[in-house]
């Protein structure tokens, strides 16, 4: 049966910003009220912490209101951006991208100087996200190109990359070697988001890359109250007109044939260089 309560106390008072593997005590139910020792098991993407109570019960607080995980729905991550240490073109030359932040320039792939609104921080623990909806893809150096991207780019599933003048999303031009879902960093983790007034193609590791595109809610964000303390309210972003591809299948054949040819020639270096 699912279990949905109250929680009329929590101790210590900081209790969600306790570490892994920490414990505390909880007090839930009314009018007669239950005191649980917890332990803190980790995070979701939301940023709800995940507990385990003295019965062995799995649960996320979420203000003040506890659910078990057997009736708790996740939404999908959905398109979320980069990995800390990615590097991204500015007029200043490249900076990484945990670095960023509102009134910054960034370099959009046409050249243009661009101010960025919001850097948006989600966390995902990979305890409580299906690795494919969430664990990076990496684009190694050379894979769509000669010099694109010009590093090894780590970005997630759902980010949008630019290619042949289409908008796919990284999983859809994966081919299992030089264009691969590879294992999370850690088992919590971050990634980041650029905001900017315009949904933007940028350069990421010298890679045609997305910015923010709002029909990814902003709520996912850890920093999301940091945003509306800025804004008051979300702004509205026009999509770019580009064609999408959204699945392997709809990104253009010679596409993916040109990714095969960088790919034998990458491996190809590979094993002579070994």
């Amino acid at each position: 049966m699912s279990k949905e309560k109250r929680a009329s106390s929590w101790g210590p008072s900081e209790g969600p910003t306790l570490g892994t593997g920490e414990t505390a005590t909880l007090t839930c139910g009314d009018p007669f009220p239950t005191v649980l020792t917890v332990k803190v098991l980790g995070f979701t993407s939301a940023g709800d912490v995940v507990l385990q109570d003295d019965l062995v019960q799995v649960f996320v607080l979420t203000n003040n209101t506890y659910q078990t995980l057997d009736t708790l729905s996740y939404d999908e991550p959905g398109s979320i951006c980069f990995l800390p240490g990615t590097r991204i073109a500015t007029p200043g030359g490249e900076v990484v991208v945990e670095t960023l932040r509102p009134g910054d320039f960034v370099l959009t792939a046409d050249g243009r100087a661009v101010p960025v609104r919001f850097l948006g921080r989600q966390t995902v623990l990979t305890l409580f996200t299906p690795p494919e909806r969430a664990n990076p893809i990496r684009i190694m150096a050379g894979a769509l190109a000669d010099n694109f991207p010009a590093r090894d780019l780590l970005v997630s599933p759902n980010h949008g990359i630019v290619v042949d003048g289409v908008l796919a999303i990284a999983s859809a031009l994966t081919n299992g070697s030089t264009i691969a879902q590879v294992p999370p960093p850690a088992e919590r983790f971050l990634y980041y988001s650029i905001e900017t007034e315009h949904h933007e193609v940028i350069l990421a590791e010298n890679c045609p890359a997305e910015t923010f595109m709002d029909h990814v809610p902003r709520a996912r964000w850890d920093n999301y109250h940091d945003y509306l303390a800025l804004y008051l309210e979300e702004h509205q972003i026009p999509e770019m007109d580009l064609p999408h591809a959204k699945s392997h299948r709809q990104v253009p054949a010679e596409t993916h044939a040109r990714i095969a040819k960088s790919a034998a020639a990458i491996l190809g270096h590979t094993r002579n260089a070994a």
